[in-house]
């Protein structure tokens, strides 16, 4: 199935577009490179034009209200990477996290499942990183993107890691605490070492 196919399904059909992707062959790799990677490069090149050259435009056009005058394009492109860098990592320690969790919930353990449970399920956040051009305001936007990816990484858990109906919420929370904690870390990581790009 072709990208943009796979993003519209899960997006709007998550519900049966799981029952299909557990039936279909994948490895980490090519979940990866195959899908994920166009994806995870909208919120890098959107903070990189948000930060360097609107949030000066913006700021300039309504006095500096609080957009501030524009970052370097330093500050801008070190963020960007690093953006770029923790979406891998993200999305790598998600699959190994549900995988690990999956027997303590009534999974079953399958390495091939949890990555396509963290690669498909993140479709929306990073579509939603499209908003990231918005200085300020875009990661406040995203946040309500990233609610439906977990909503839809909900979906997915019991028909990719095979848990009991019954155990899916404890599961499901377990690993969105840890998604979010992690996301926050990474986020703070972010900046403090955009800062010296």
């Amino acid at each position: 199935m072709g990208l943009v196919d796979r993003a519209k399904n899960i997006l709007l059909t998550p519900a049966t577009e799981w029952s299909v992707i557990a039936g279909e062959p994948a490895t980490p790799a090519s979940l990866i490179t195959g899908y994920a990677l166009p994806f995870m490069l909208i919120a890098p090149v959107m903070t990189l034009i948000g930060t360097t050259l609107l949030s000066g435009i913006i700021g300039g056009l309504v006095g500096h209200v609080g957009l501030g005058t524009g970052v370097g394009v330093g500050f801008g492109l070190g963020l960007a990477i690093v953006t770029f860098v923790f979406a891998i990592l993200t999305v790598i320690g998600l699959a190994l996290l549900v995988n690990a969790l999956a027997p303590s919930f009534g999974g079953e353990q399958n390495t091939a499942q949890a990555f396509k449970l963290a690669v498909y399920a993140s479709t929306a956040a990073w579509l939603g990183g499209f908003l990231l051009i918005l200085p300020g305001l875009g990661w406040l936007l995203m946040f309500v993107a990233a609610l439906y990816s977990y909503y839809t990484f909900y979906l997915g858990l019991p028909v990719l890691m095979k848990c009991p109906k019954e155990k899916t919420l404890s599961y499901f929370l377990v690993i969105v605490v840890a998604w979010i904690v992690v996301a926050y870390v990474f986020r703070r990581i972010a900046f403090s070492t955009a800062v010296h790009f």
